[in-house]
């Protein structure tokens, strides 16, 4: 017997999977993060809140510029082995709200 399936029905499918393969990223990134600002004695940043896709950390100023560039380079290797393809991280940083949120 052979089954059909319309691009209607096919969508939500296709959609669930790369949702869900995000998901899958960004938990592993944040582990990743947390288990790397845990190790830094150096560094007294925590991260702070999740939503969506975006990590939000609180970090000291001083020193602040090389934990980023670290975190960002933690974020992009964080799924090595499980995937073949390279992962872009973006930071950007505020310093009292997210009105005043700049790129980095």
């Amino acid at each position: 017997e052979i089954y059909t399936l319309s691009l209607h029905d096919a969508l939500p499918i296709l959609s669930s999977m790369v949702q869900g393969s995000a998901a899958d990223l960004v938990k592993l990134a944040m582990v990743q993060c947390w288990k790397y600002l845990k190790a830094q004695t150096r560094c007294e940043g925590h991260l702070v809140l999740m939503i969506h896709d975006d990590l939000q950390f609180d970090l000291p100023y001083e020193g602040s510029a090389r934990t980023i560039r670290d975190l960002v380079a933690v974020m992009e290797q964080s799924h090595q082995g499980k995937m073949s393809i390279p992962i872009k991280a973006d930071m950007s940083y505020f310093v009292d709200n997210w009105a005043n949120k700049q790129g980095f």
